[in-house]
């Protein structure tokens, strides 16, 4: 609990940091040309909706660890969390499972090289599921770092990446969502070769007990 508490004070505390001191420089400097005050107003708004991020994240894994979250379980359309097309799968959280998408699309993209990147994602019915895969062709995690992916606050350092960003529980919160739709998450990744993130749903799916 306390290292929960430390590492979320230390990730909240970056943005208010940034919006504080901008704030100032603005208050401080009457004089500060339009251009530059639209420049700090946008920063200020950047940060802001990191911290807004950042809170949502916590106390979605806050809920979910609990397991006091609130499903929606209906009939979804699953290839419209990634684009439309014709797979139907039932009892689903639709709105759970496009912040999964997110999650994995996010990470994908952090990780892809800036001029060079390629996301592909793809669909395949197995027997009894769907398996969804989001591949990147970025720098690879090395295979002791994939053990600890899905932890909570788990922030993987990437070669040539700088230091990692984020609040380290995007992935941690994939896991508990697919779990409970009774699926299972997991990396696949090679160095210097890319990443690709897989889940699965069932086909008839029963939230877990």
């Amino acid at each position: 609990k306390d290292q929960f508490i430390s590492t979320v004070t230390h990730e909240l505390r970056t943005p208010l940091t940034a919006v504080h001191a901008i704030a100032e420089i603005i208050h401080d400097n009457p004089s500060l040309g339009a251009d530059k005050r639209i420049e700090f107003v946008r920063i200020i708004i950047k940060e802001s909706e990191r911290l807004n991020r950042l809170i949502n994240q916590v106390l979605d894994f806050q809920v979910l660890e609990a397991g006091q979250t609130k499903w929606h379980m209906t009939e979804v359309d699953l290839t419209a969390v990634v684009r439309h097309a014709v797979t139907v799968v039932n009892n689903l959280d639709q709105d759970r499972l496009v912040q999964v998408m997110i999650n994995l699309l996010a990470n994908a993209i952090k990780f892809c090289p800036p001029d060079s990147g390629r996301i592909d994602i793809a669909l395949a019915m197995q027997p009894a599921a769907l398996q969804i895969d989001v591949k990147d062709n970025g720098p690879g995690i090395d295979i002791s770092d994939q053990e600890v992916v899905f932890e909570r606050f788990k922030q993987v350092a990437v070669k040539g990446q700088g230091r990692p960003s984020g609040s380290g529980l995007g992935l941690s919160i994939s896991k508990h969502i697919i779990e409970y739709h009774g699926g299972r998450i997991w990396i696949d990744s090679r160095l210097n070769e890319g990443t690709t993130f897989s889940f699965t749903l069932p086909s008839e799916s029963s939230p877990a007990a």
